[in-house]
């Protein structure tokens, strides 16, 4: 079915996110009969395997109608072994994946609230904290108490928090934090240092922890406040920490509410509280100090039973049941900085900055088995040790569960981690993801129970929402980064900080202020105020490695490198459509952590993904589901500089210094090493089918292979060539270095060879640079000359003196090479204009016609090469009027830029079209899409931009998307750059990016000041030059007023009138008008006769001027 066209075909397709729906058709008519047709359908053929011409026969009873472009995709994505078949299981398994992501879509837009609006946090406005003073109050901790219904009334208590003060004065604030009413924990003449709150709503009781080892038990309900228990902690005298916990048994009827507090000496005290429905333990007696029941911590542990609780409720006559259970010194004397309760309160976990005992899990085996916490499902307790030690290096800082087999924790590494806190052994490194973002420590997090979703705060104030089940960053929040220290960021600069997800806000106080911040985490605006901030100027929350365009699927994909994230990008939208975190990852002391992603590629057919790592693994993958389908590792586990995927094997190249091929690469397979190898590392390598692959080292040296047998052929070593030498007089823009190196002479050379090896200082050999450094003698490091990046011109044939192989040096030298049978350099330029600069990245579109390269420094130029490399005889025309229209770059104006300076000291090199800085910092990679014709930059700097071949800016990944087109190249009306960018541009960058109109070209005054400069430069010590009288066209015919020019001596200063002409496109200007006149003939000189008669007259001389 040719005959399709794409508009037919695009009607047929539903698009879901970047997520293509082929069988839309087949879906609506499916049924038990259709699957069992489709099935006797697939037998017919051998083995029940199917092509792609045969599917497509299957599938047209079913009016899945669809063009070859969009049925081959659909078919790469079925054969997921890539061998050119596939079966009825395959099929079905495919049109499940689709059914599936059709419902998720139809749940996510029957949802009023989304999960989109649901997760953009907003920074409400401030409100200013009131108590009854007007002093700054101090708060240690706010509580929060729901909506509740009492039992006498049954009308419900509103929603409320608590904020208790370092001074002992308690104060309620509404939901809405307006001032209720305020109370004074203790008298005021006995001094008070409180430096802990717990709210336990299930009793409508607060807990203060004070100075001295007290717990202060205060009843809140029904609007009052009476302190109805004491107790007292002998051994906990500084409280650092202060959790609760609560567990109830249905079956049984009897709850279970725990306290636990932690000090600075790493001891943890335990308070279990047991009631049932009819019996509240706290309101047994209530009134002053001296008639509230007091007990001690110690007292209550001798008394507490060591076997299993009681599972009967306990009596109202008898006293109540308050169990004690010590935990002393479980961090070795470190500060304990959070508690928290999991595994329906059976267990708690506390942490520390201890590096050796950073998280202690306490399993309190004497609890009953039966309870669980309200709401949730009964867990059965497993028989573990009681105490379960975790090593971190920088300790922990904060503790958070997730459920009941789950825990959360942040360090000052700016780490996240979850571990798995099931089974009877401490978590290991298989029990442990890893969560990488935060540039400063993270202090608080916390796990959302309505959405799922977990929340980080670092100490620089920024908040992070993370997706646990994909191991990713959702969305990042500064809206908080007001009240952070900017000198500063180490400091955590929040007092107060409270996860209330009963009502989705974060309360918090900041250090000396007098205001409450919430943020809301529900609603996705604020009515009349808009002051939240989301991130969206990072692709990645690491510097990124590659992306690459892949034209079956038609998404980016992108390899982040420290947190070893792969993300599939809708280029339409600009947006994720899956990524997945830990590619790539090692066990290190005990614990997964990422490992960084240096190299990825596709397979032939383009629809696997192959990446590899620092530590040598080599991973294959699905880029539509993020599976990983098969894992290698080379031999020798060095670092992997570059990993090609061909028919029927993969080849591998890294700092061994070897060639590493793996067979089959679906299957497990070793690698073989290649017998040849290099002395040095293999920093590059490029492939042109059928037979030749190219590899460059770090000294230079390029090696040629065959691919066939692996065999190396011929080396060669790139050196500075003599057409591109700076003479003595001539000034470059290039570095030092470049312009001083020098060879060393044969006398040179014979000089060192009687000087023996010397040792130096620190006991080692001197090295030949430290020699020639001691003798005076210039020289070039290797390193001068390393091959940094290679590229073949794919579009030129095959031919003696043809250049298709280019080779770019770390001297910010292109080199061009001729591979037709044995390969031989042709030419060379230089491509950078910035000292110390080089090429890291080279890309040509398809007809080899343009050539793009990225800079260390952060620009991209694009090169016309269609006659650089080329025989003489083959030189083909370029049509510079066209050109200029297209590349702003080529617009004259009244200056040269550097770039331009730079490339016009190339007399054999390349045309440059194009220059402008795209990044400020290196560029990893750079990507051109042939339909669209875009050029795609992955930076260190965590971003990926998408720019025009001409130099107009279209957008970053993750951020405001403009719309594309699908197949034909994308045109820019409105212009604009980037804001890291426009605070750092040179005035190229901008008149690339602004498409040549800048104000300064229009300004009259510039152009007058510019052309007196000039008159006075070519006048200056030159007597006789022609002068040009204008530098635009006069208004009047040159030839009806020569004689008025030629009168004038000097040509007087005046600006003719300016035509208004249309300056929205590009022009080229007329710069140089000469003078013309008509010339009289020349009249014929009459030959004059010599004669000796002296008194003759003498011919006249006729002098012309």
């Amino acid at each position: 079915m040719d005959d399709v066209s794409d508009d037919e075909s695009d009607d047929n397709i539903e698009d879901i996110n970047g997520m293509k729906i082929y069988l839309n058709n087949l879906m609506k008519q499916i049924n038990e009969t259709a699957l069992i047709d489709i099935r006797q359908s697939f037998l017919e053929y051998l083995n029940g395997k199917i092509k792609e011409n045969q599917l497509r026969d299957i599938l047209i009873p079913y009016d899945i109608v669809l063009s070859n472009k969009d049925f081959h995709p659909m078919f790469s994505k079925i054969d997921v072994k890539k061998n050119g078949t596939v079966n009825f299981l395959q099929f079905v398994t495919y049109l499940a994946s689709e059914f599936e992501i059709k419902r998720k879509y139809n749940e996510f837009l029957s949802n009023d609230d989304t999960e989109l609006s649901k997760l953009k946090p907003k920074l409400l406005p401030n409100k200013l904290i009131e108590y009854g003073g007007t002093d700054t109050i101090q708060y240690v901790d706010i509580a929060f108490f729901p909506k509740k219904i009492k039992q006498s009334q049954k009308e419900p208590d509103e929603p409320e928090y608590i904020a208790a003060s370092k001074l002992g004065k308690i104060v309620r604030y509404k939901a809405d934090m307006q001032l209720k009413n305020t109370y004074q924990a203790v008298p005021t003449v006995t001094p008070v240092d409180v430096n802990g709150l717990v709210a336990m709503p299930e009793f409508g009781v607060i807990c203060l922890s004070v100075m001295g080892g007290q717990l202060l038990f205060y009843d809140m309900s029904s609007g009052q406040f009476k302190l109805c228990l004491i107790v007292s902690l002998w051994e906990c005298t500084i409280a650092t920490c202060v959790a609760h916990g609560y567990a109830y048994c249905e079956r049984q009827k009897i709850g279970s509410s725990k306290i636990a507090v932690a000090d600075q000496h790493g001891t943890v005290s335990v308070l279990e509280f047991m009631s049932s429905d009819k019996w509240n333990p706290f309101k047994d007696k209530s009134g002053d100090a001296d008639d509230t029941p007091t007990y001690h911590f110690e007292r209550l542990a001798d008394q507490t039973p060591t076997g299993p609780a009681v599972t009967k409720p306990p009596s109202a006559k008898r006293p109540p049941s308050i169990r004690a259970y010590p935990y002393r010194k479980l961090h070795n004397g470190s500060p304990v900085e959070q508690i928290v309760f999991f595994n329906a309160g059976r267990s708690f976990a506390s942490v520390s900055l201890s590096d050796r005992v950073a998280m202690a899990q306490c399993h309190m085996i004497n609890q009953p088995d039966h309870c669980d916490i309200r709401g949730s499902s009964s867990a059965p307790s497993a028989a573990a040790p009681s105490v379960r030690y975790t090593a971190n290096l920088t300790g922990f800082a904060c503790v958070c569960a997730v459920g009941d087999a789950q825990l959360a924790t942040g360090s000052p590494d700016g780490a996240v981690r979850l571990w798995n806190a099931e089974g009877d052994r401490p978590p290991g490194p298989v029990d442990c993801t890893t969560l990488l973002g935060h540039g400063w420590g993270v202090k608080r997090v916390s796990h959302n129970t309505v959405n799922g979703h977990l929340y980080s705060v670092s100490t620089d104030a920024v908040v992070k929402v993370w997706d646990l089940r994909r191991a990713t960053c959702l969305l990042t929040f500064d809206g908080l980064t007001v009240a952070a220290e900017s000198n500063n960021k180490q400091l955590w600069p929040f007092a107060v900080m409270h996860f209330n997800w009963s009502e989705q806000t974060i309360v918090c106080v900041a250090n000396g202020h007098g205001s409450f911040m919430t943020v809301e985490c529900t609603k996705p605006t604020v009515a009349g105020q808009d002051v939240s901030r989301l991130h969206d100027d990072k692709s990645h929350e690491t510097p990124v490695v590659k992306t690459l365009y892949n034209a079956l699927y038609r998404v980016l994909i992108s390899a982040s490198a420290a947190d070893s994230s792969v993300s599939v990008w809708n280029l339409r939208t600009g947006q994720v459509i899956i990524k997945w975190s830990m590619a790539h990852t090692e066990e290190v002391y005990c614990e997964v952590l990422p490992v960084e992603i240096t190299a990825a590629n596709f397979d032939p057919s383009g629809g696997l993904l192959v990446t590899g790592a620092v530590n040598g693994s080599v991973h294959m993958w699905d880029p539509n589901t993020g599976v990983c389908l098969n894992r290698l590792r080379t031999p020798s586990g060095c670092r992997i500089s570059e990993v090609f995927w061909l028919p029927n094997k993969i080849l591998v190249t890294g700092l061994d210094h070897r060639v590493t091929e793996f067979n089959n690469p679906l299957l497990l397979s070793k690698g073989k090493v290649w017998l040849s190898n290099h002395d040095e590392p293999v920093l590059s390598a490029c492939v042109k089918l059928p037979s030749l692959f190219v590899t460059t080292t770090q000294a230079g040296v390029m090696g040629f292979w065959r691919l066939e047998t692996g065999q190396l052929t011929k080396k060669y070593k790139a050196r500075m060539r003599p057409d591109t030498r700076k003479s003595k007089n001539s000034s470059s823009a290039t570095s030092k270095s470049q312009l001083t190196s020098t060879l060393v002479s044969k006398s040179q050379i014979s000089t060192l060879s009687y000087v023996g090896s010397r040792i130096g200082d620190t006991g080692t050999t001197e090295t030949r640079e430290e020699k020639l450094k001691r003798l005076d003698i210039k020289h070039t490091p290797r390193e001068h000359y390393a091959a940094v990046a290679t590229h073949f011109l794919r579009a030129r044939p095959e031919g003696s003196n043809i250049g298709t192989l280019l080779i770019a040096t770390r001297n910010g030298v292109v080199q061009i090479w001729c591979t037709y049978k044995v390969p031989k350099y042709i030419s060379q330029f230089v491509a950078i204009h910035i000292p110390d600069d080089y090429v890291t990245s080279m890309v040509s579109d398809p007809k080899s016609k343009y050539l793009i390269m990225s800079f260390e420094s952060g620009y991209i130029k694009t090169w016309l090469v269609t006659n650089f490399g080329q025989p003489r005889h083959t030189i083909y025309d370029v049509d510079m009027p066209s050109l200029r229209l297209r590349f702003p770059f080529l617009i004259i104006i009244f200056f040269m830029g550097r770039a331009e300076r730079a490339a016009s000291k190339n007399m054999n090199g390349p045309l440059l079209v194009s220059a402008y800085r795209a990044h400020l910092q290196r560029i990893n990679h750079v990507e051109f899409i042939e339909k669209l014709e875009l050029v795609v930059t992955s930076s260190v700097d965590k971003m990926i931009r998408i720019w025009t071949l001409a130099g107009h800016y279209v957008g970053t990944l993750g951020m405001i998307w403009p719309s594309i087109p699908r197949a034909r190249p994308v045109n820019i009306l409105q212009f604009k750059i980037p804001a890291d960018i426009q605070r750092q541009a040179s005035f190229t960058t901008i008149q690339v990016l602004k498409d040549g109109v800048n104000s300064s070209l229009r300004s009259p005054a510039i152009w007058d000041k510019l052309e007196l400069l000039r008159q006075q430069r070519d006048t200056s010590g030159k007597k006789g030059k022609r002068k040009l009288h204008y530098e635009k066209c006069p208004d009047l015919p040159l030839h009806d007023v020569h004689k008025e020019y030629l009168k004038t001596k000097t040509a007087p200063i005046i600006r003719p009138v300016v035509i208004k002409i249309d300056e929205s496109k590009p022009r080229i200007k007329i710069h140089k008008h000469v003078p013309l006149c008509d010339l009289d003939d020349i009249p014929r000189i009459p030959k004059l006769e010599k004669t000796k008669d002296e008194s003759a007259p003498k011919a006249k001389l006729i002098l012309f001027k």
